[in-house]
């Protein structure tokens, strides 16, 4: 379906969006209508579904018959949820085409990701009649996908944080991320930060680690940052949003076996290898600064757990950027298993951005 009431003019390029019927995946719909509103792109929404049968004796005409009834539902069922976004897309006028697929969700998505602009899938979304747009299926994706992936946590409100005016307000009362006490002393502690902006105050949130209202894009000092910081300043400037580049890395002395760049981690190298991270953060915010002259660019530097920091920053946070080199699964992510905990635990939005491996 491609007509509507008031199409945008000029379409240029296409977000592919992962849907289902769950909660989640209308939260990811809803999230990828607005943004193609505001970015002038068209949709498509893609439902690929597995059915859950075996081996059916082709003797057995009562297992047959109950197959095929149950594949008439899922296929009925679909189709209702895909017209109905579809109108809804038509009605707010963006071009939408819809893609119904029986194969590997993750898989139809990442041959489909060749020539979108971005996706945008729900996460821990369930129904009776597809894969899952959850966990493994989400996760997998974001790691194989050829664009980026923008990951729309359970919970989150489209109407609010990425898509808002403001730093949503549930940031006021979003739950400690799993497996941290909001009684424990956070490891992380701030070691260097260009100058700071104003936030609003929140009293379960660290003023270090509070990221009111901007993108957050995760830098690997280690990197030349390729893709990732120049997307992410883009991201910021079309959502108006100031960027903030962080580097969190754990200097305790007594941990040994990690580099950064040419800087083995051993007893006595913290100092250098704090410096190194912080030149290369002033390096990248000075280029953008250059490329993107009218944004908010910022950086910090974190001493402690990349996964906490990044994980911690998403309940203030508009969005949280991290890279993903597509080697499958999450051994390849720009962060390693940071990354997939950012995935897992995050309260804001996360965008995965495929890179080159060096």
């Amino acid at each position: 379906m491609t007509s509507a009431a008031e199409p945008i003019s000029d379409v240029s390029g296409e977000i592919i969006v992962g849907v289902d019927g769950s909660p989640n995946s209308e939260r990811a719909f809803d999230t990828a209508l607005s943004l193609a509103q505001k970015q002038g792109k068209r949709l498509r929404l893609v439902c690929a579904f597995t059915f859950p049968f075996g081996y059916v004796d082709p003797y057995n005409t009562t297992a047959l018959d109950g197959e095929e009834t149950y594949k008439r539902i899922i296929e009925e069922r679909i189709t209702e949820v895909t017209d109905e976004l579809g109108s809804r897309a038509e009605q707010a006028g963006v071009e939408a085409e819809v893609v119904i697929e029986e194969g590997d969700a993750a898989g139809v998505l990442s041959r489909l990701s060749e020539s979108a602009d971005y996706a945008v899938v729900g996460k821990r979304g369930r129904n009776s009649f597809t894969s899952r747009f959850t966990g493994s299926v989400s996760s997998s994706f974001a790691s194989h996908s050829k664009c980026p992936v923008l990951v729309v946590p359970e919970g989150w409100d489209a109407e609010s944080g990425l898509l808002a005016d403001a730093a949503p307000e549930s940031a006021l009362t979003a739950p400690e991320p799993e497996g941290k006490d909001p009684s424990d002393d956070f490891t992380a502690a701030l070691l260097g930060a260009s100058h700071r902006v104003n936030r609003r105050a929140y009293e379960n949130i660290e003023d270090d680690l509070n990221f009111d209202g901007e993108i957050v894009v995760a830098i690997d000092p280690g990197s030349s940052a390729g893709s990732v910081a120049p997307l992410a300043a883009d991201w910021a400037q079309q959502l108006n949003r100031p960027l903030v580049l962080v580097t969190a890395v754990s200097l305790d002395a007594d941990t040994t076996g990690w580099m950064i760049g040419s800087i083995s981690r051993e007893t006595g190298q913290a100092p250098r290898a704090r410096t190194v991270a912080i030149e290369r953060l002033q390096e990248v915010t000075a280029e953008l600064e250059e490329t993107h002259p009218d944004l908010s660019v910022n950086w910090k530097f974190f001493d402690g757990a990349p996964a906490e920091v990044l994980t911690e920053a998403s309940r203030t946070a508009t969005l949280v950027i991290v890279g993903s080199r597509g080697r499958g699964g999450f051994a390849g992510l720009l962060l390693g298993s940071v990354s997939r905990a950012v995935l897992n635990h995050a309260v804001s939005p996360v965008l995965v951005i495929p890179v080159k491996s060096r």
